[in-house]
């Protein structure tokens, strides 16, 4: 129980890093690579105080399927992030694009004011960047939604294999009493 339940616990709250505003990405992907980092110590201390064998032992393979999982979430949060910068990118060239054919010197506002010179002028980069905008927030919300459910349910279908596969490997439904035990 003493590496079970802080393990289980340490990887559903990188899944609460979901709930974090995308605006604070940097923040989920600084939560996920602690706690990768406090998983990969406590399996390098479980692997000190527990006996050197020459096979796989059960909480191996949970500490590794848990990092896996950790890694991951880690990883659709890094792809996440660079989605963010393809955006940013497309972003400042529309802005430089636009900001050169503005009579107006004091145009702050680049949001609306750049779609409406997009319909106006038809710029290929405006264009451009408004295009990217729209499957940037498709695909995040993609990436963030299926994501989410895909590495839940896949840790919850592993939790129901990996259980009952170590309930019946280590006999532990075979209780038998000997009675002749102490009887000497």
């Amino acid at each position: 129980m003493q590496t079970f339940a802080p393990s289980v616990f340490l990887v559903v709250i990188t899944w609460l890093a979901f709930f974090i505003p995308m605006e604070l990405l940097e923040a989920r992907i600084g939560i996920s690579m602690t706690i990768l980092l406090t998983l990969t110590a406590m399996f390098a201390s479980i692997k000190e105080y527990t006996p050197q064998v020459s096979y796989v032992k059960a909480i191996d393979t949970w500490m590794l399927v848990c990092i896996v999982f950790v890694f991951l979430t880690l990883f659709q949060f890094t792809f996440l992030m660079y989605l963010r910068h393809l955006n940013d990118k497309a972003h400042g060239k529309a802005i430089e694009a636009t900001m050169n054919k503005v009579d107006h010197p004091d145009v702050e506002e680049y949001g609306s004011q750049m779609k409406l010179l997009a319909l106006q002028r038809r710029d290929k980069s405006v264009e451009e960047y408004l295009r990217v905008e729209k499957l940037y927030r498709i695909t995040t919300k993609a990436v963030e939604t299926y994501g989410f459910v895909i590495l839940s349910f896949g840790f919850l279908i592993f939790n129901l294999s990996y259980w009952p596969w170590l309930i019946k490997s280590a006999n532990y439904g075979d209780f038998t009493v000997n009675l002749h035990h102490n009887s000497q």
